[in-house]
């Protein structure tokens, strides 16, 4: 499991995918939020996160990341 980074730095990433909804980059080979989507993907798994992404319609992904508790008898929120 990795830890945290730097805010900056992440958001500094983030904003740099061309994420223009559906085309891009132009002549790139994914749609830009499907870009934003895989990197955010990559942090949370690095983090110890269970990630499903789910297209609601092609090149448009919802992203959804659950962490295990840290305890068996830990709050559950749903």
């Amino acid at each position: 499991m990795s830890t945290l980074r730097d805010p900056a730095a992440l958001l500094a990433e983030l904003i740099a995918i061309p994420s223009v909804t559906p085309e891009g980059e132009a002549g790139g080979t994914r749609p830009g939020e499907a870009a934003v989507v895989a990197c955010v993907a990559d942090h949370l798994r690095a983090l110890g996160a269970e990630v499903v992404v789910t297209d609601v319609a092609p090149g448009r992904p919802n992203l959804v990341a659950t962490f295990p508790a840290a305890r068996a008898d830990a709050p559950t929120v749903a």
